[in-house]
């Protein structure tokens, strides 16, 4: 697995915004998919305890909710790989944060807008991530459950509240027995604005 380490001003972003786009397709029809999801930004020190390996991992990861009878699901059963798109600017134009918390001293054009923008300047951005679902975490009953079925559900459980912690209105969305979480390690990401500006990291 190839690490990739987000920017601090994007991972400011993900923290802010509410929902993200998610595009799935299916590799036999070639057929895509987007839905509007709740989501949550993980580091790997929230992930599961029972996940990691204990080593260093400088990945992050999104967090999201879905029904396992969706096409987007479905197709993520047979292609992992996805995309996601934040341009949530209701949400976004409330960033809080000085232009040091905005990444590095490249001099490129789009990094010294980002230094030098305000809350509503930020509005003409929008953020693209690919990356790649790597764990699917069903709800499940855990009634006449053995051990095994039993860790998965506290597995379910302790990522569901992770879900709810910032998006207290989602609990439609993680309630069922019809529910999967899903969680996607970013593994590149795009900023374009309103001037056709992209960089990518």
């Amino acid at each position: 697995m190839n690490n990739y380490i987000l920017p601090d001003f994007i991972g400011e972003i993900l923290r802010t915004a509410k929902f993200v786009h998610l595009a799935t397709c299916n590799p036999e029809t070639n057929e895509p998919n987007v839905s509007l999801m709740n989501y949550v930004l993980l580091t790997s020190k929230d992930l599961y305890r029972e996940r990691g390996d204990g080593g260093e991992d400088p990945n992050n990861y999104i967090l999201l909710a879905t029904q396992k009878h969706t096409t987007k699901y479905q197709n993520i059963l047979r292609n992992p790989k996805v995309s996601v798109l934040v341009h949530d600017w209701i949400t976004i134009k409330n960033l809080v944060g000085s232009s040091s918390d905005l990444g590095s001293t490249s001099s490129n054009k789009l990094m010294q807008m980002l230094r030098d923008l305000n809350h509503s300047e930020l509005s003409q951005f929008s953020v693209t991530l690919k990356g790649e679902v790597c764990a699917t975490i069903p709800n499940q009953n855990q009634q006449n459950q053995q051990n095994q079925q039993n860790q998965k559900q506290n597995e379910f459980r302790y990522y569901r509240d992770k879900l709810l912690a910032v998006n207290s209105d989602a609990g439609v969305f993680v309630e069922g027995d019809d529910i999967a979480l899903l969680l996607v390690r970013i593994v590149r990401s795009k900023v374009s604005d309103t001037a056709n500006n992209v960089t990518e990291y």
